[in-house]
């Protein structure tokens, strides 16, 4: 499974969608970067099909989120919050909850995923600092967490380790960003994006 998140335009969001991603992400809380205005998403989500939309809402709260239903036509959310995750599962709605990477290796992670995983479809890891390629502590951490959780990988690799990574790793699938800025070092532009989809088309 692959999420392609951060989408601020329509020529970025058909490309992945032709590349057979699953799931487009479009952040539709104002207070973040790369908002993307209800008018915009609804003219861009008109042109696409086959795929799952999903509102980035960060840590907005249960009715926060629920006025932004009433602006956007979304199959799901990914959040920080996991009030939000329980509100919106609860609604139907498929659920990403988004933790940090730089967690995986504290105890309570685990205990984490297991209270949250009636509310989440997938956790989606993020180290929007680093993209550095994982050590071996972290690839062991994630091999036991993602045996008994969905985990989708959003860090530390490249179109170089992408392929490598997931057959060495039981992840659920991968998240990518979309957008033409430097989010963070090593994703800045729809290339390397386009370089790791490619890698996993000519994969399979």
């Amino acid at each position: 499974m692959v999420f392609v998140g951060s989408l601020t335009n329509l020529t970025d969001a058909r490309y992945a969608a032709g590349m057979g991603v699953e799931y487009l992400g479009f952040v539709v809380n104002a207070a973040l970067p790369q908002f993307v205005e209800p008018t915009l998403y609804k003219n861009m989500a008109e042109w696409l099909a086959g795929v799952k939309l999903i509102g980035q809402v960060g840590a907005a709260t249960p009715d926060e989120v629920n006025a932004l239903l009433s602006q956007y036509a979304l199959h799901g959310i990914a959040t920080t919050n996991p009030e939000t995750a329980a509100y919106a599962s609860e609604h139907g709605l498929e659920v990403f909850l988004t933790i940090k990477g730089t967690e995986i290796l504290q105890p309570a992670t685990a205990a984490f995923l297991a209270q949250q995983q009636p509310n989440a479809a997938y956790f989606i890891l993020e180290n929007e600092e680093d993209n550095s390629p994982l050590n071996d502590q972290e690839k062991e951490q994630l091999r036991l967490l993602a045996t008994a959780y969905p985990l989708v990988l959003g860090y530390g690799f490249d179109a170089q380790n992408v392929c490598s990574l997931l057959d060495a790793l039981p992840l659920s699938g991968i998240a990518l960003r979309g957008g033409g800025e430097e989010i963070r070092p090593g994703f800045k532009d729809l290339s390397d994006l386009a370089d790791v989809l490619e890698q996993l088309e000519a994969a399979d």
